[in-house]
């Protein structure tokens, strides 16, 4: 499943899957629909074992499992599906049991505004203010609320944003890479003389230098202006003080 076309091609190859269990079927479902591995279906309840049966038979690899209505409803991904006394089908958001509606922990590290002591969004309306500028800042603990009321007194609305996000979390920073095996760099060679050769290079530095150095060794002064230099004068360029320029 590592592949981005896999999703694709498992959804195609389980709507032909479907539609040929479906097919061969005595018991025909009245409503089938899928999202990703979750089907609501709609069958007459005496149907729904053999139905299971059947389908299950059909790909061994492939098992359904099935969970029925209680109380005329049935959740289906994040919605609760309801039969209405007339036969109507009715949804509204689904809840898990588990679920307490806290979303931020009291003493998490959020703007106080966010919270309530239960730890709850606070969702009290708060009187609509006119500023002139709007401010956005990184959230510090307890500083942060004070900036916010000096900004305000100053017609500025302050608003915080976390530094740390899932992506700086979750993805690694690349290494740096070394100046030296980078292409297209500015560099300095300089000479015991004082004075220092500039030169640029589409290519890694470090191969740039090197050639220098041979230029040098083999006396070549026609590709090299500082084994020109070194030839003429008799001086040495300093190789481990090299430096790019950024």
């Amino acid at each position: 499943m590592g592949s981005p076309v896999s999703a694709i091609i498992a959804n195609l190859y389980m709507e032909s899957f479907e539609e040929q269990a479906i097919a061969t079927s005595s018991y025909k479902p009245r409503i089938w629909k899928r999202y990703v591995d979750d089907t609501f279906t709609i069958l007459y309840r005496e149907n729904v074992d053999d139905f299971l049966l059947h389908i299950n038979n059909h790909q061994p690899s492939i098992r359904f499992t099935t969970e029925t209505e209680k109380d005329n409803k049935l959740a289906f991904l994040d919605t609760a599906v309801l039969r209405e006394p007339d036969g109507r089908l009715t949804t509204s958001v689904y809840r898990k049991p588990t679920h307490t509606d806290q979303y931020l922990a009291y003493d998490s590290h959020h703007p106080q505004s966010k919270l309530t002591k239960t730890g709850k969004p606070n969702n009290s309306a708060e009187p609509t203010n006119e500023f002139k500028a709007t401010a956005v800042l990184p959230y510090v603990k307890c500083l942060s609320e004070q900036l916010r009321r000096c900004l305000k007194q100053q017609g500025v609305r302050a608003v915080f944003k976390s530094e740390t996000t899932p992506r700086s979390q979750l993805v690694p920073s690349k290494d740096a890479v070394d100046p030296a095996k980078q292409d297209g760099v500015v560099y300095r060679i300089p000479c015991e003389c004082g004075k220092v050769y500039i030169g640029e290079t589409g290519r890694p530095m470090l191969d740039r230098i090197e050639e220098h150095d041979r230029d040098i060794r083999l006396a070549r002064t026609e590709t090299s202006a500082v084994s020109e230099h070194a030839h003429n004068t008799g001086h040495k360029p300093l190789w481990n003080e090299v430096k790019f320029i950024d």
